[in-house]
């Protein structure tokens, strides 16, 4: 049986989660958690061929470990060592980093009664390229929100992973990764990055859906992303839970919210909406984004300018640990987008 599977990419706090839970919510459909499977995993990638048994074993046991418990959890991969052994037993044509992530996959996907699998890592939409060339039959689903809805979602991020009873050093980790600037630069890449991918994957690899245009338009939206999957739309595939979400009034219900939509109208700041637009502006505006062209004064440019060097260098040292070269990745995700 052919593999395609489907990757859900874009900016983080784009609505993602949501998306992948919408399409979880399908007999067949079954889409991970964030595997973070191209930059976490870049060593035992490139050098599959020379890991030996053990390490092909610890490699699962850490996929199980995100799937059952999500990435910030990774580490405790000791609880799944039996499961891991099976699998490892089971998967006789893994001998390539394709062959045993696909293999992965489709057992994931199994596990849960279901057919087609997925992945919904943001950060993808940069590898979009890079991961065709490991599954030439993937689809990709772009996802595409208001850069100052991503920034007020981002902002309260640490609210909702301390809600959702997450390890205080993540707690800590997505406090610190924000900032209007940098959280504005990370949208403008993001967005750059998809349009590329847009242009240069075949027909038919990627589908871009509007946040916004989700929540207005559900079942319209939904009927087009089950005809890019290739499968019937059903019955209740809307009615998701609700949960790290960063609006706390929000968490634990059901359904579509589209009151989240305006949120960042209120809860963000003349100067964070000021420095939002004048990053993202023009890109925004083309995305079909209306500017409210917000002031900012002296003082609170001095205080986000000043905090800014502070931000950075703990943003650093807080995910050196999500990635083997942080510096190349955080420049790729930062230094201007190059078409």
């Amino acid at each position: 049986m052919t593999f395609s599977p489907i990757f859900i990419v874009g900016n983080s706090r784009s609505g993602t989660t949501l998306l992948a839970r919408i399409l979880s919510k399908h007999t067949q459909i079954h889409i991970l958690k964030e595997t973070h499977f191209w930059a976490s995993y870049e060593k035992q990638r490139k050098y599959f061929s020379q890991l030996k048994q053990q390490e092909k074993i610890h490699l699962l046991n850490l996929l199980l470990t995100v799937e059952n418990r999500g990435i910030n959890y990774r580490n405790e991969y000791h609880n799944y060592s039996d499961e891991a052994k099976e699998i490892y037993t089971r998967c006789a044509e893994c001998k390539t980093f394709p062959s045993l992530l696909a293999y992965f996959f489709k057992y994931a996907a199994e596990k849960n009664g279901k057919t087609i699998c997925g992945d919904q890592t943001p950060s993808h939409v940069f590898n979009t390229e890079d991961i065709l060339e490991l599954f030439p039959n993937a689809k990709f689903i772009n996802i595409v929100r208001d850069p100052r809805a991503v920034l007020l979602s981002q902002k309260n991020k640490w609210k909702a992973a301390k809600k959702m009873g997450q390890p205080i050093s993540e707690v800590v980790r997505t406090f610190f990764n924000y900032h209007p600037i940098t959280t504005s630069v990370l949208w403008k890449k993001g967005i750059e990055a998809g349009k590329q991918a847009k242009s240069d994957l075949p027909p038919n690899t990627i589908y871009t859906v509007k946040f916004e245009q989700l929540l207005e338009e559900s079942e319209s939206v939904l009927q087009e992303l089950c005809n890019f999957i290739e499968v019937d739309i059903e019955n209740g595939m809307l009615d998701v839970d609700v949960a790290m979400s960063s609006n706390e009034t929000d968490e634990g219900k059901r359904g579509i919210r589209r009151e989240v939509m305006n949120h960042w109208r209120k809860r963000l700041s003349d100067t964070e909406i000021f420095f939002s637009e004048r990053i993202n502006g023009k890109l925004a505006e083309e995305e079909g984004y209306q500017l409210v062209h917000a002031q900012t004064g002296v003082f609170p440019l001095f205080y986000y300018s000043s905090y800014f060097p502070l931000h950075l260098a703990m943003a650093f040292l807080l995910n050196m640990n999500r990635v083997r070269k942080p510096i190349s990745y955080i420049s790729k995700k930062l230094i201007p987008f190059n078409h």
